[in-house]
């Protein structure tokens, strides 16, 4: 069984020889799931030349500076992500003092799924206020 489409090509190449084949791992989930990942070596088409760019960085007290080349940066605030590192943190700290360690790594993942969507929240926030319009014209 085959993930997405874009795994049936790549498995395609390996059988018509368009792509070398290299080491198999096999891996279970937490949740029982089993998967094969495989490495491949293939040709890849050059990159094509890029007209502009827009940087993001993301930091802690500000959460991200948005900047195209010719402009003045956005500065998103990181409010949100300080006040919650900061409850999780108390949170670890009450569940270790009572030796409650299961509980410890869930709520380890807990933080980071909600920091990893938050990251790409401000990513596509950063893209969508200077305009999808103005943003893909200036790429062109």
């Amino acid at each position: 069984m085959v993930n997405s489409a874009s795994h049936q090509e790549i498995l395609d190449k390996i059988i018509n020889k368009e792509a070398v084949n290299g080491s198999l791992k096999l891996s279970k989930s937490r949740k029982g799931i089993s998967s094969a990942l495989i490495s491949v070596s293939m040709d890849v088409p050059d990159a094509r030349l890029v007209n502009g760019w827009m940087g993001v960085d993301r930091g802690q007290n500000n959460i991200a500076v948005a900047r195209l080349p010719n402009s003045f940066g956005k500065f998103l605030v990181g409010k949100q992500v300080t006040s919650l590192r900061r409850k999780f943190k108390l949170l670890r700290c009450l569940l270790q003092q009572c030796k409650k360690l299961r509980k410890i790594k869930e709520i380890k993942r807990r933080e980071r799924r909600i920091m990893t969507h938050i990251n790409h929240v401000i990513r596509i926030h950063a893209v969508l206020t200077r305009g999808v319009s103005n943003y893909t014209s200036y790429l062109c």
